[in-house]
């Protein structure tokens, strides 16, 4: 499954990259965290983590393969390697679309989130849309067709110029609500919600350090989170 993945996401960039206009059009990113949690949709799926990523965009076209790799040796079951695909479309000058798809694959079985049902990943479509005004809201829908989930997810984040060189403070707010078919054995719904904030160091044009916290809840369960993270990342 993971050499289909990578296939996948190969052939995706190579069909991208010949529609390109020039090569301009083309842009990579890498980068790698280090979470104290993983939260996921207001939902603790992992300890400690290291989650890479790699992302290639043409033009409005985008792909790329996301993990999350437990530092721990007793919770490898809880790997996981992510696989999206996406188109953006600008409707305004303010407003754009974003359609996608994401497969969440996992090696060593998914402790009871789709190895209950036999399977060893799950699929989702998204439709989104983003406005560029103040506090950059956001509001998107995906739908997990595997585990029959609906989730609405808005956010809203405001970037601060600290007035250090080459610095800046990200603060961010998500709320959201997951709706699960009843026919499945983990059927239910669920509020969540986070609020972070996340402190940016450039060390250039390409790439820079991060440092941040996130507060996580739902209204589920009394389990509240604090997470703390640190990254890498560079574009090119």
């Amino acid at each position: 499954m993971k050499k289909t993945i990578l296939s996948i996401l190969a052939a995706s960039t190579a069909v991208l990259g010949f529609n390109s206009a020039s090569a301009q059009d083309v842009s990579y990113s890498v980068g790698a965290d280090y979470t104290t949690e993983y939260i996921f949709r207001g939902k603790e799926l992992a300890d400690a983590a290291i989650q890479p990523a790699i992302d290639v965009s043409v033009g409005d076209f985008y792909a790329g393969i996301w993990s999350s790799y437990a530092t721990n040796s007793d919770d490898t079951a809880q790997n996981e390697n992510d696989l999206y695909l996406g188109y953006n479309i600008a409707l305004s000058e303010i407003a754009s679309l974003d359609l996608g798809y994401n497969m969440y694959y996992y090696p060593n079985g998914s402790a009871g989130i789709v190895d209950d049902m036999g399977q060893d990943h799950s699929s989702e479509v998204k439709i989104g849309a983003t406005f560029d005004v103040m506090l950059t809201p956001s509001l998107y829908l995906y739908y997990d067709w595997d585990l029959e989930t609906l989730t609405v997810e808005g956010s809203i984040g405001y970037s601060l110029d600290l007035g250090a060189e080459n610095t800046t403070l990200d603060l961010g707010a998500v709320l959201g609500t997951a709706d699960v078919d009843d026919s499945q054995s983990m059927s239910g719904s669920y509020t969540y919600g986070q609020i972070s904030a996340t402190l940016n160091y450039a060390v250039s044009e390409n790439g820079g350090f991060s440092a941040g916290v996130s507060y996580n809840g739902t209204d589920d369960t009394d389990s509240e989170n604090i997470v703390g993270t640190v990254g890498v990342s560079a574009s090119f």
